[in-house]
């Protein structure tokens, strides 16, 4: 005798229905984002606005590395915060005691952020006249919400924590919050031996540069002798000023991607994060612009998708100076040995008026003007109050 097969009632298929489009909308209102935050990318930092207690929007910094926050201590006076105390603060280059302010609120693009703490100090060796740091923010909101950092829209979106679903552009990257609250990923590094070295780095856009390798990682597998050619580079940290050796990395691969040949910083420093022997080193934001970023710190993985900068040239020093904006000039705060800039008898303290006569630049685009330029530059600078014009020749220092 053949089975019976019993038909589902109109009234059950209306149910399953009604289930399935429940399901459909729960996966869309997951990825339906609180807030959507406009940023800009000014120095290769990730800059966007927020207010403090209800006042004014200041500039402030989306740092993945940052576990805790930061406000310039200017900006702390306007606002007329007060210090309860003191805390010390591990850097890049060593520890410091800095003051502390805490229990207040952050506003962003409707999202009202309490019990927001602040350290307090000065910031003015990480901004720039055309880019104002007021504060720096990072774990504060990647512990609240699941943040997409979409480098094509130039906006920070915020979804509710545990309900963000990625569709397939997306590509998985495990990540790990353990030992600093700051994402950890592993990558390789192929030296021109042809040597490879995998080990983990700190996921850090805040930090305006490719890759910066820690000492102990540098010296254990003397990095200095078997990458070649390279030079001085010193910068002001949190606590003092640190100099590292710039040179060129034949290949890193991160996130299942490889780039090569471009410069990387090699860490001299015998204190603070660069002294650590946990991780390698820091990716930084030159990399990391080029992926659209999903950081879920509740599962601890990250989505990734190349973005329009995936294809952008990494840029390599071709003048041979470091520089400071300052009254709509430049200084010239370095000039680094064997370089065209030392030839051409540049010194430090000269004001560098213009290039081809232009001098709306930015510090980044002052540096990529010189590199991509066909010919020699005709750079115009005031020394001891006289104006001299000198022909630089582009040469890259790598």
């Amino acid at each position: 005798m053949a089975a019976s097969i019993r038909q589902p009632s109109s009234k059950m298929n209306r149910i399953a229905y009604f289930l399935l489009l429940l399901l459909t909308a729960q996966g869309l209102w997951a990825n339906d984002p609180e807030a959507e935050i406009p940023f800009q990318i000014i120095n290769e930092h990730i800059f966007f606005k927020l207010s403090v207690n209800g006042g004014e929007p200041l500039d402030f910094v989306f740092d993945t590395g940052a576990a805790g926050n930061v406000m310039d201590e200017q900006t702390a006076k306007v606002l007329g915060l007060e210090m309860n105390g003191s805390q010390v603060v591990q850097g890049a280059s060593g520890s410091t005691s800095i003051e502390r302010t805490t229990g207040h609120e952050m506003q962003v693009e409707g999202i009202d952020l309490r019990g927001i703490d602040f350290m307090v100090m000065d910031l003015g060796h990480l901004a720039d006249e055309d880019a104002p740091i007021d504060g720096i923010v990072g774990a504060s909101i990647l512990n609240r919400y699941t943040v997409e950092l979409n480098y094509d829209e130039h906006v920070i979106k915020l979804y509710k924590k545990r309900t963000y679903e990625p569709d397939e552009s997306w590509e998985k990257q495990r990540m790990s919050l353990q030992g600093f609250g700051i994402p950890i990923v592993s990558a390789t590094i192929t030296l021109p031996s042809g040597e490879t070295l995998e080990g983990p780095y700190l996921v850090d856009t805040g930090a305006a540069t490719t890759v910066k390798f820690n000492t102990p990682f540098v010296n254990g597998n003397g990095l200095i002798d078997k990458m070649g050619k390279h030079y001085a580079y010193s910068s002001q940290t949190l606590s003092k000023t640190a100099t590292d050796e710039v040179s060129k990395l034949s290949s890193y691969e991160v996130f299942g991607h490889k780039f090569e040949d471009f410069a990387v910083r090699l860490s001299q420093g015998t204190r603070g994060v660069s002294a650590l022997t946990q991780v390698d080193g820091i990716l930084g934001l030159s990399i990391l612009k080029r992926f659209n970023t999903v950081y879920d710190y509740y599962n601890q993985v990250m989505y990734l998708q190349p973005s329009k900068y995936y294809e952008e040239r990494f840029h390599i020093n071709h003048d041979g100076m470091k520089i400071e904006k300052k009254n709509g000039a430049f200084e010239v705060t370095a000039v680094f040995d064997g370089s065209v800039a030392e030839e051409q008898g540049i010194k430090n303290g000269d004001i560098i008026l213009s290039l081809d006569g232009d001098s709306d630049f930015t510090r980044h685009s002052f540096h990529h003007y010189i590199e991509k330029a066909q010919k020699a530059v005709s750079i115009q600078l005031r020394r001891e109050g006289k104006v001299i014009t000198l022909s630089l020749e582009p040469r890259s220092m790598l």
